[in-house]
């Protein structure tokens, strides 16, 4: 069988034609809206009843702001997307993107409208539906106008800028905020009851050392992770081509992948950790090196990896594993859901109610179920389920036979974070987060967009 050539970093191409400002301006802003959401917006939407608007410059700097916001950025970001597709001579031209993948998310979103008219709780399926609605329109945005403009280094550049300001809050509580957040808290009594009774789940976090930074528990920033470092480590490098020599490139990379390092390790989210190990090792394989190091290399990678995760958190298993067997409540009851309503389920982002009927009565509460794939079954129905799991994982396989055919790292380190979220979302409720889903189905969307040719994502020297 012939040896299957390695994919290498892409290469300078020169835009065919001179095209206008809106492009460059639509890459900026689309990054910008994104940054938004997993900086802003990174409370559940069945919860964004409890998220109140700003009312001062403080608030608005560190407090998580309400969906209609996001909801607005992205109306004004879809006009300026159809500004530049009005145009079609400064876009690509179209990448083909198999008939079923293209329609798969507008039939699932269409079957959430149909499952929310025999909901249990329209106070839950209305937040969710507009939500479902934005996810969707990102994936459009991202195939029909992002993937298809000829530069994208305002993308890559404004993106790289919110990932680093996530760490950042990160950063922030571990070193010294969360104690200082905790003090003042503890210290204004009537403050305490009022956040006991308005939002209790607030202070579980606050008692933990585990960090959350800009998103609404410490699982949700370990999935952020997931799906963006490879994609910052893969910006970090087309930037700064032919810009600095390979070794500052390397400490750039290394600047930016510590933090996150960081970050993911002190969310102590299991789940996470488990994963970069696994992304980690899918890069290495892709690596041009010979199969022999690879193996060895992978092999020590992986022991090392497993033994410090099961000494770090031995603990854990010694005392049961709680939080795994929690999951399996959830996970009985959505299928019990299920089973009980086929075809429309209890309605769109209403896991809570049949779950308040059915779990047992020393089991805590829970308002999602804690792995998207089941919760899309209990909520919709087949239709719902099998649509939206068609659609993620027909992507992930012919997205990585085009990263192959491209050649281009970049695109096979967004699909590897992309593969990272999808696989998290099977022990987490990423998909109803819009700091979280928004990002991943936009990024769904470009590299479908993205032309099947190497060399497909623009670099660094092309924009100048």
């Amino acid at each position: 069988m012939a040896k299957r050539k390695p994919m290498e970093p892409a290469t300078n191409v020169a835009p065919e034609t001179a095209v206008g400002p809106l492009p460059g301006i639509l890459a900026a802003a689309a990054a910008a809206f994104l940054s938004l959401a997993f900086l802003k917006l990174g409370t559940p939407s069945v919860m964004d009843d409890r998220v109140t608007a700003p009312t001062n410059l403080a608030q608005a700097i560190f407090e998580s702001w309400p969906m209609t916001a996001g909801l607005v950025a992205l109306v004004a970001v879809a006009a300026l997307a159809w500004l530049v597709r009005f145009d079609e001579s400064s876009l690509r031209d179209r990448a083909p993107i198999p008939c079923a993948v293209f329609w798969l998310p507008a039939v699932w979103l269409a079957w959430q409208f149909v499952a929310a008219l025999d909901t249990v709780s329209p106070k839950l399926t209305r937040p969710t539906l507009f939500h479902f609605a934005a996810t969707t329109a990102c994936f459009y945005l991202g195939c029909q106008v992002l993937g298809r403009l000829p530069r994208l280094n305002g993308f890559r550049l404004t993106l790289l800028g919110g990932f680093c300001l996530m760490l950042l809050t990160g950063l922030e509580q571990h070193f010294g905020g969360l104690e200082a957040t905790r003090e003042y808290f503890y210290s204004q009594p009537g403050l305490v009851e009022m956040i006991q009774r308005e939002n209790p789940d607030f202070l579980v976090k606050l008692a933990s050392n585990r960090i959350w930074g800009s998103l609404f528990y410490p699982n949700a920033f370990a999935g952020g992770i997931l799906l963006l470092l490879p994609l910052a480590l893969a910006f970090v490098w087309s930037l700064t081509e032919d810009r600095f020599e390979t070794s500052a490139r390397w400490v750039l990379v290394v600047l930016v992948a510590t933090p996150a390092l960081g970050c993911l390790y002190w969310t102590g989210s299991k789940t996470g950790l488990l994963l970069a190990l696994l992304q980690g090792i899918v890069a290495l394989a892709h690596l041009p090196i010979p199969k022999k190091i690879k193996l060895a290399t992978g092999g020590v990678f992986l022991a090392v990896g497993l033994a410090g995760f099961f000494l770090v958190f031995a603990d854990y298993f010694k005392g049961g594993a709680r939080s795994l067997g929690a999951r399996a409540g959830y996970w009985s009851v959505a299928v019990a859901t299920f089973k009980s309503n086929p075809l429309t389920g209890t309605g769109p982002g209403t896991f809570m109610v049949p779950y308040s009927e059915l779990k047992s009565e020393d089991a805590e509460m829970a308002r999602l179920a804690h792995n998207d794939y089941l919760e899309q079954a209990s909520d919709s129905g087949l239709v719902g389920f099998v649509s939206f799991i068609a659609f993620v994982w027909s992507s992930l396989y012919l997205l990585y036979r085009k990263s192959r055919r491209a050649g281009s790292w970049e695109f096979f380190l967004i699909w590897l974070g992309l593969a990272g979220w999808s696989l998290q979302i099977g022990m987490e409720f990423s998909l109803y987060i819009p700091g979280l889903a928004w990002p991943a189905f936009i990024l769904f969307g470009l590299l479908w967009g993205l032309p099947e040719k190497p060399n497909a994502i623009d670099t660094a020297e092309t924009q100048d």
